[in-house]
């Protein structure tokens, strides 16, 4: 699961880089609604947040929501957004 602590924050943001304006608002959101729907995940875990080796494939979990999610594959640094029923 992912944390809010400082180092995990500083290797998880390594990969935000490369997210093109349209996947920020994607995440942007996401967040949101995680604080809104949940007060944030302030590091108590969430089943729409999740970081995993998915080994530079697909995660292979839906988020509990079923509507929004994200994931980071540690394996490579690759932010996945769960959105319209799909990984992206």
């Amino acid at each position: 699961m992912a944390t809010c602590n400082f180092q995990s924050l500083l290797a998880n943001a390594a990969c935000f880089n490369c997210l093109s304006p349209g996947q920020w608002e994607i995440l942007e959101l996401q967040l949101l609604c995680e604080i809104l729907n949940a007060g944030g995940t302030g590091g108590s875990g969430s089943n729409n947040l999740q970081d995993g080796n998915y080994g530079g494939g697909q995660p292979n979990w839906t988020p509990s929501s079923g509507t929004l999610g994200e994931a980071v594959d540690t394996s490579n640094s690759r932010v996945w957004l769960y959105y319209s029923g799909a990984w992206h």
